[in-house]
């Protein structure tokens, strides 16, 4: 019995040794597997991750390319569009050219060629129509030019020009052309009446006509021809006026004006040069249908020096017509310049002169001869 006991314990049996090791080992590989899925599926998500980025850059390099291309043919379609709009601006301006020429054939046909059987033109009207002239034709257009031609004057300055502006303008427009109107124009010439038989006989002989139908008017052509052959221009009366007459007065003043404000054209906005041409047009208007009244109007200019008349006189530099406010004469004043001429119907002056005046200190109370200024 005691010898049983003392039997060392039993070896384990060796099958069950080797079931651990594989059963180990299994564990081991299975863990292998799932790393390995693990890896690849963050292999995976890095590749979709970097695919996806890389996708991003090419989608931001073909947008980039695509601008690109969309800016560069935009600017195409901007230069073609300035083209048309240079193109449509020179035709615009073609247009308007036209239509102002038709405007102003339009006006003179209605307003100016007198028909001397419809009635006359009014001095109320004339009267209406001389100070819409200087304020809303003349005026407009003097201050552009002084801008033109000076743009750096102070306003004193500014004002001081285009009141010199406007005196030429009165002097070689109005005066000028109311010249023009007269048959008084400087720039042409009469032809003896002797000369004038001379060339109808001729015309008679070489026609082969007895005789001449309306002689006055054919001496009147006559004379022009002669006129224009040595480049001047004899002009018909007010009434007869035709639409070559206005053109060519036109051209002339604005070629006086040119030279006396020594205006150079090649620079000169061209706006400014066909706004010249239609402000001496209508003035031209005004004119004739002033020299076809009934009693036909004069525009009168004072000569330096001359005496400042309260009844015919009105000052440009702020002197109240040199009287206070009880009517008395506080100021003697003698004309320096005629802005714009006085406007005469007979011997009564319908409208004042404006003119710049030089003050003569004077306390003579007021009366008829001083208001004359003593002429």
């Amino acid at each position: 019995m005691s010898q049983e006991k003392m039997k060392p314990p039993l070896p384990a049996k060796q099958g069950n040794s080797n079931g651990k090791n594989l059963e180990t080992d299994t564990n081991e590989e299975n863990l292998k597997n799932i790393f390995r899925q693990l890896v690849n599926s963050l292999l995976s998500v890095f590749e979709q991750i970097i695919s996806a980025h890389e996708a991003k850059i090419s989608s931001k390099n073909d947008s980039q390319k695509a601008k690109e291309i969309q800016v560069d043919q935009l600017s195409e379609q901007v230069k073609e569009l300035e083209k048309k709009v240079e193109e449509l601006e020179g035709k615009v301006e073609e247009e308007r050219s036209i239509s102002l020429a038709k405007i102003a054939s339009a006006n003179r046909n209605q307003d100016t060629h007198f028909n001397q059987t419809g009635d006359r033109p009014k001095h109320p009207e004339l009267i209406s129509e001389y100070e819409k002239l200087k304020t809303q034709c003349i005026d407009p257009l003097v201050n552009k030019l002084v801008s033109a031609i000076n743009p750096e004057l102070d306003n004193q300055k500014h004002k001081e020009k285009a009141n010199d502006i406007k005196a030429d303008i009165s002097a070689i427009v109005l005066i000028g052309g109311q010249e023009m109107m007269q048959g008084k124009s400087t720039g042409s010439i009469e032809l003896p009446s002797e000369i004038l038989d001379e060339i109808e006989k001729f015309l008679c002989q070489n026609l082969k006509i007895s005789n001449i139908h309306q002689p006055s008017q054919v001496r009147e052509q006559i004379t022009k021809l002669a006129n224009l052959a040595q480049g001047k221009s004899l002009y018909p009366t007010a009434d007869k006026w035709e639409e070559n007459d206005f053109t060519q007065a036109v051209n002339e003043l604005t070629e006086k004006l040119r030279q006396k404000l020594q205006l150079n054209f090649t620079t000169l906005n061209s706006d400014i040069q066909t706004e010249i041409k239609e402000a001496i047009n209508t003035a031209l208007i005004f004119i004739q249908r002033a020299n076809c009244a009934e009693q036909p109007a004069v525009l009168i200019l004072d000569t330096v020096g001359s005496p400042y008349r309260i009844d015919y006189h009105k000052t440009a530099n702020g002197y109240n017509d040199g009287c206070d406010e009880t009517g008395k004469i506080i100021t003697r004043m003698k004309i320096i310049k005629t802005i714009y001429p006085v406007y005469f119907v007979g011997q009564e002056p319908k409208v004042p002169a404006i003119v710049t005046t030089e003050l003569l200190t004077s306390t003579a109370p007021k009366t008829p001869e001083a208001s004359l200024g003593n002429s």
